[in-house]
């Protein structure tokens, strides 16, 4: 992962990182929204893909987001390395998708598990 993942301080304004920085927050509010949305969407088991999502996921996106919101507002100095590396959770997050992406691909033949 490059290092202005977590410090976008090394970033220069007007280029493509400084506009994910500025991004990214409102993105992961919808993927909030959207995860909360489709938990409850379930004919099958509502309650339990709910509840698993906000013991599960949810704190780890409410924090990806607060952290942002933190540092982007300036509340927070980007000096203090605990937000800034908490920024990197993110990539958790991928890796799942990522995953989960492979295995639906796998499973219907369009791809070999290795």
């Amino acid at each position: 992962l490059p290092v202005s993942l977590a410090w976008p301080s090394l970033v220069q304004t007007g280029s493509f990182w400084f506009f994910y920085y500025e991004a990214t927050p409102y993105f992961w509010m919808m993927d909030i929204v959207l995860a909360i949305t489709l938990a409850l969407t379930d004919k099958n088991d509502c309650r339990s893909r709910f509840r698993s999502y906000m013991c599960q996921a949810f704190p780890r996106d409410a924090s990806v987001v607060l952290v942002d919101i933190f540092l982007i507002s300036g509340l927070v100095d980007e000096d203090f390395r605990l937000f800034t590396m908490l920024r990197l959770l993110r990539a958790l997050k991928f890796r799942a998708v990522m995953s989960m992406f492979e295995n639906r691909l796998a499973t219907r033949g369009n791809m070999v598990l290795v």
